[in-house]
């Protein structure tokens, strides 16, 4: 298959979601494919994602995925995609908020004999709970706005998210408090440059949560 082949493909893939034809999938799909980002407790291959796609479904009747890009090479297509839909049912054990949401994601597809064979995807998990009011939007404080109030030399430290455990779709997160030091306190200073460190690093490698920790001034 040529790469608009493969594109053309994915598209199909997303409509058959978007129209709830699962039965579509099973010319798309390989019935053994194998998900990088599945939900732990499910079956494996078509079967899980057809099930996964039936627990949104049941959360957000209304959800519907909005193709934003799509990149071919080889025998893999990367899509840039946005979901909406509204809460109406069960999510994640909690009960209806009845708002809507949108989310980014990304997925990387492989190919193989005219189907779906593999799958890699990242979601905004993080933006979806904060949207839903599941966990609090992190502040947003601009570093001027402080150096004004307090000098051009403090170092401030604004919330960012740890991940404790993330399940596929699933993720718990933990709030870091938000702290300002001054240095006059350099111990305290230098554990938080500590844990700005590591919540930096968390924060590189965990697009999935769409994490964001406003503004950061340190020196590390």
């Amino acid at each position: 298959m040529s790469t608009e082949d493969n594109k053309a493909l994915v598209r199909r893939y997303q409509e058959a979601h978007n129209s709830n034809n699962l039965a579509a999938l099973d010319d798309i799909v390989a019935p053994n494919l194998i998900s990088h980002s599945g939900i732990p407790g499910l079956p494996g291959g078509l079967e899980g994602g057809k099930m996964v796609h039936m627990m949104f479904m049941s959360a957000f009747p209304d959800g519907h995925v909005t193709i934003e890009d799509l990149v071919a090479e080889g025998d893999k297509v990367v899509e840039r995609f946005t979901f909406s839909g509204t809460n109406q049912g069960s999510f994640m054990g909690a009960p209806p908020t009845g708002k809507h949401i949108t989310a980014s994601g990304m997925s990387i597809f492989r190919i193989a004999d005219g189907k779906i064979v593999e799958h890699w995807g990242e979601n905004d998990t993080m933006g979806v709970m904060q949207q839903l009011g599941f966990i609090p939007a992190p502040a947003h404080t601009c570093c001027s706005q402080a150096h004004e109030s307090h000098g051009p030399d403090y170092n401030m430290y604004v919330p960012v998210f740890s991940v404790k455990e993330l399940q596929g779709v699933i993720a718990i997160v933990d709030v870091v408090d938000a702290t300002i030091i001054a240095n006059s306190h350099p111990e305290e200073a230098a554990k938080t440059r500590r844990k700005a460190r590591s919540n930096r690093f968390i924060q590189q490698h965990s697009g999935d949560l769409g994490t964001t920790g406003g503004c950061f001034n340190v020196a590390i």
